[in-house]
């Protein structure tokens, strides 16, 4: 019996491990597609340096930039500044920090070593060595990497130049959000060139699980523009012994500065197709409100009380296969300094928010509501 069955299970295994694999092909390339027509670049181009006397400004543009370093010296004969050892350069929200600069005033140019780090706004920007020109505001980094806040984003690139003020070029790329030396998805490409508030470009780009190439795509054109932007967002994936394999694919509306909204569809391989809305709101950081919405057709048939849990959670029955969750939460400011709360909770059944309540995005995914409703 056995040996009879023996063919039939490893029919079944490899069964299961080609739809795996193709899963995770089709999800690879939407991910990767995704990605690069919603993927905003915020790089910073506070790149400029500027050296004095141990604590001492020198104008460059309207703001000085203020240095401080174990070492300072001045040449005047070739007009530059030498500093050296825990070199600190400020400049209003930007900071450069390095342990060798020369800064030659005759032509704006400033070349760092020994390791860089610009922080800006809570973006940071480090790399092995640099070269910059103040005046053009242009500069090049090698073994660059940034990470940028606002969206977790980390990019590095062998070389990254800083062609003007708002353009730059990365060769040997990589870009991912995940935390760590070993993310667990990248997208990779030979060379790209981004113009901020335009678009930019990907040769060669190439999506990744680890280091195992899922999808190439020779060349990529996608929006680099700092305001939020409707359109796709990376799929997720999950899988657990209640639903099966989860493929969830949200789709995010920028309605206005104070108002989004998010729709997705979410397939499970053992419940079927969940569908949902969630819509966001902020007039003010006390007025400001959020409504989320799931249905699903459950696949699993109505449970009787004899048939069990598959949670072991509820003895009672559940007869109906549609099933929801409506809940909103929501603050008012009222007169006299009063602020009125609401929090509400509809559910179709006493099993949803123990099978479903862990959804696979969340806000995380997206940009603050109440920060970029006050940028100006």
């Amino acid at each position: 019996m056995t040996v009879n069955g023996y063919p039939e299970i490893m029919k079944t295994f490899m069964a299961f491990a080609v739809k795996i694999s193709l899963l995770f092909r089709i999800v690879g390339l939407a991910l990767c597609l995704s990605l690069f027509f919603i993927l905003p670049f915020f790089v910073q181009d506070g790149m400029a340096l500027d050296l004095s006397n141990k604590k001492k400004a020198l104008e460059s543009d309207d703001t000085p930039w203020e240095i401080t370093a174990d070492s300072l010296s001045y040449n005047e004969r070739e007009g530059t500044y030498h500093a050296q050892k825990n070199v600190v350069i400020k400049k209003t929200n930007q900071a450069l920090y390095t342990q060798s600069a020369v800064f030659n005033t005759k032509t704006g140019i400033a070349t760092v070593s020994g390791g860089v780090r610009i922080e800006t706004d809570g973006d940071i920007i480090t790399g092995k060595e640099g070269t910059f020109n103040l005046n053009t505001q242009t500069g090049e980094i090698i073994d660059g990497s940034l990470f940028m806040k606002a969206n977790h984003y980390y990019l590095s690139g062998s070389q990254m130049q800083k062609t003007g003020e708002s353009t730059y070029v990365i060769k040997d790329c990589t870009i991912t959000t995940c935390d760590g030396e070993n993310p667990d998805w990248t997208i990779t490409g030979s060379e790209v060139r981004v113009a901020i508030e335009g678009y930019g470009t990907v040769k060669h780009s190439a999506f990744r699980i680890r280091d195992l190439p899922i999808v190439y795509v020779p060349y990529m054109i996608f929006p680099a523009k700092t305001k939020r932007q409707s359109g796709l967002l990376p799929p997720k994936l999950g899988y657990s012994t209640l639903n099966g394999a989860e493929v969830q694919i949200p789709f995010y509306w920028a309605i206005s500065d104070q108002t989004d909204a998010t729709f997705y569809q979410r397939y499970m391989s053992k419940r079927g197709y969940m569908q949902g809305a969630e819509f966001r709101y902020i007039e003010s950081p006390n007025s400001k409100g959020i409504l989320e919405f799931d249905i699903l057709s459950d696949k699993e048939h109505p449970k009787n009380m004899s048939d069990g849990d598959a949670l072991d959670i509820s003895p009672y029955a559940r007869t109906n296969q549609t099933r929801y969750w409506l809940r909103g939460r929501a603050d008012q400011d009222l007169p006299i300094g009063v602020v009125a709360r609401l929090d509400g909770d509809f559910v179709s059944d006493q099993d949803y928010l123990r099978e479903f309540e862990e959804k696979l995005f969340g806000f995380e995914v997206r940009s603050n509501l109440q920060e970029e409703s006050l940028r100006p």
